[in-house]
């Protein structure tokens, strides 16, 4: 089913293309420095340094595609994000939007915090170009799907953050747009919100609705993304199936490092693993084999002390083995027995 739907991107006209796009930002050690670059560049003399946030991107969305984007905090996946929706420029390369863009990017992003919440539905419907008919037409519905009953009424200040989403979703997919982004926005739902999120975006797929997602929740991506993206420090890293992007991403951080690699475009299936080095094990020793017992009292592994013999073809380096009496209850007037390994001992002398 993923392959079909990899091969069905192919064959489509993207809705988003994205070429060699970056964005740079100017860092400086003092705040005066960002003074004086802006008087005094123009004289040769320059204050800080660059800060690129984002190289070397490339993708194309195709209309009603899945595509999730992944990696650590700081990777530049909400700039990308934000390119996308053109709230943000790049400073090179360029990016191509056909149709009308829906974006979740912040929490509360496009509210007015002092408007009651009917009165926000019609304001982000004006926003994304829709008229006060249609969006009455549709409110029953939003109000419906946010399910936030009285507080619609209510200023939005007064919500919660998670009711703060269920409006802000409702709306944003509500509005007719060809490509919707979401940037992290369901991790403050709950679950069964979550879920009916994710119907209404099988929903909005069989309308052709280009979805992208930010989130750091793997088994989302894998399970309800068709392709994603992974970068890490500004940079590409896999581009192809999200099985195999999460994969690759759980590899690198098994490895305790993200370091840059050339961009790995897939068409279909799941890519190769990298090669794993193996080592050959050294021959183990009868004696090394021995199993360990653990400290009762410090919890740290200590090798159990074994009785030298040339049975076992061992050195006898070790200490021999010293089993403490058997305990015996205290009303109990037995003698206590001896070890096994001692009398074994006796016997072989």
């Amino acid at each position: 089913m993923r392959a079909a739907a990899v091969a069905e991107h192919d064959a489509l006209e993207p809705v988003v293309s994205v070429r060699d796009v970056g964005k740079k930002y100017r860092v400086y050690d003092k705040p005066q420095d960002r003074l004086k670059q802006m008087l005094l560049s123009r004289f040769g003399r320059e204050y800080g340094t660059d800060f690129w946030a984002l190289r070397h991107v490339n993708m194309d969305l195709a209309p009603g595609e899945r595509f999730g984007i992944i990696g650590r905090n700081g990777s530049g996946k909400s700039t990308l994000l934000q390119m996308i929706a053109g709230t943000l420029a790049p400073t090179e390369g360029e990016v191509r939007v056909r149709g009308r863009v829906s974006a979740l990017l912040e929490l509360g992003s496009g509210f007015n915090p002092e408007f009651t919440g009917r009165e926000n539905v019609f304001i982000n419907g004006a926003i994304h170009g829709l008229s006060r008919e249609r969006v009455a037409e549709r409110f029953d519905a939003i109000a419906a799907f946010a399910d936030i009953g009285a507080f619609i009424d209510q200023p939005v200040k007064l919500y919660s953050s998670g009711m703060f989403l269920r409006l802000a979703f409702a709306v944003g997919t509500s509005v007719d747009a060809d490509i919707l982004l979401i940037d992290e926005a369901l991790a403050v739902g709950d679950v069964f919100f979550r879920q009916k999120c994710y119907r209404r975006f099988d929903e909005l797929r069989e309308r052709g609705v280009t979805i992208v997602l930010v989130s750091h929740g793997l088994g989302d991506i894998e399970q309800f993304c068709d392709r994603a993206l992974l970068v890490d420090r500004g940079e590409p890293l896999f581009v192809g199936p999200s099985a195999a992007a999460v994969k690759q991403y759980y590899l690198l951080e098994s490895r305790g490092r993200i370091a840059s690699a050339p961009l790995v475009q897939v068409a279909s299936g799941e890519a190769a693993s990298p090669p794993m080095s193996v080592t050959a094990a050294a021959p183990v020793s009868p004696c090394d084999s021995m199993p360990t017992s653990v400290s009762a009292r410090t919890g740290v592994p200590r090798s159990t002390p074994i009785v030298a013999s040339a049975r076992s073809g061992c050195s006898g380096s070790r200490p021999r083995s010293v089993t403490s009496p058997t305990r015996m209850p205290l009303n109990s007037t037995a003698e206590p027995t001896s070890s096994p390994e001692i009398e074994l001992s006796k016997r072989t002398r």
